[in-house]
């Protein structure tokens, strides 16, 4: 099963000052998606994670709310949801500054998803990066996610071995895909001491490594990269052909019987292809199908 088109829930702000950030569901999210909440915060106040909630990876700032060039804290967090929607209040200190999140949701994942994750906090630069992760299937999703230091947007997307194309304009419609990367949300808030989320996904064809991971910001701080990286559902196994298998070998009406003369084409019980006799074919006495016109051996 494909990875589906993320449903992308709406943000939530909380002011300085409010502490706790209750996410909103995805419109449309259904029981057994694979749920990833991502929040960019300014404080040094950490989140405690809502029940049946797991932690990807968390970048926790000293406490740096400078409303320019500041340091942004990040943390994203996954669930499989269940008949019912899990809790969505991620609590911290109420003296915490601004908060901002949002949650994405994606069908097609594993029961048990979560593979590997990665994270960074890189100071001063307008390029946050995140150290290579190694993901152990084919197919996997990737979801990374930018907590910018103030109010900026974030573009560029993208990993240095695979996946490897950028990505461009926001894009919410497209199911993820392997090898290029697709941006899911950019937007900030002046609330507070400032901060600003994007969003963006893509697929590892093979396992592997990504190469370190990057995105572009529009202004140099604080930045914060999270990547966390899902398994899809294992595959299938393969079918086997049986000595019974249904697939016929057909004689044609014209097919020329010779007592004497040798088999151009045997059929044996145990083949699982069809083996087709020309008009031209003898067929030797041994030969385990009958000879009238319409005759077809099972």
């Amino acid at each position: 099963m494909a990875w589906g088109v993320p449903k992308i829930g709406t943000t939530v702000t909380v002011a300085a000052a409010v502490g706790n950030i209750t996410l909103t569901e995805p419109a449309g999210v259904a029981a057994g998606d694979l749920m990833v909440a991502c929040i960019a915060a300014k404080s040094n106040y950490a989140f405690t994670l809502p029940t049946g909630w797991a932690l990807v990876a968390t970048q926790q700032s000293s406490g740096d709310v400078d409303a320019t060039a500041g340091v942004a804290s990040g943390v994203m967090a996954y669930i499989v949801r269940g008949a019912s929607a899990p809790s969505l209040i991620f609590t911290r200190n109420a003296l915490a500054d601004v908060a901002f999140g949002r949650i994405l949701a994606y069908a097609g994942g594993s029961a048990t998803p979560y593979d590997t994750g990665s994270s960074a906090t890189t100071l001063a630069s307008v390029t946050p990066t995140t150290a290579s992760i190694t993901t152990a299937v084919a197919g996997e999703l990737i979801v990374a996610m930018v907590a910018c230091g103030d109010n900026y947007l974030t573009s560029a997307f993208d990993a240095a071995t695979d996946p490897t194309t950028a990505s461009g304009a926001t894009n919410t419609t497209s199911a993820p895909t392997a090898g290029t990367w697709y941006e899911r949300s950019d937007a900030g808030t002046a609330t507070g001491a400032d901060t600003a989320l994007a969003t963006a996904d893509a697929i590892r064809g093979t396992a592997g490594i990504t190469g370190i991971l990057q995105a572009t910001v529009a202004t140099a701080a604080g930045h914060v990269l999270i990547v966390g990286a899902f398994k899809p559902p294992a595959s299938s196994a393969s079918a086997s052909v049986s000595p019974s298998a249904s697939e016929s070998a057909s004689i044609s009406p014209s097919a020329s019987v010779s007592p004497s003369a040798s088999a151009s084409a045997s059929v044996s019980p145990s083949a699982s292809e069809s083996a087709s006799i020309s008009p031209s074919a003898s067929v030797s006495p041994s030969a385990s199908p009958s000879q009238s016109p319409s005759a077809s051996v099972s």
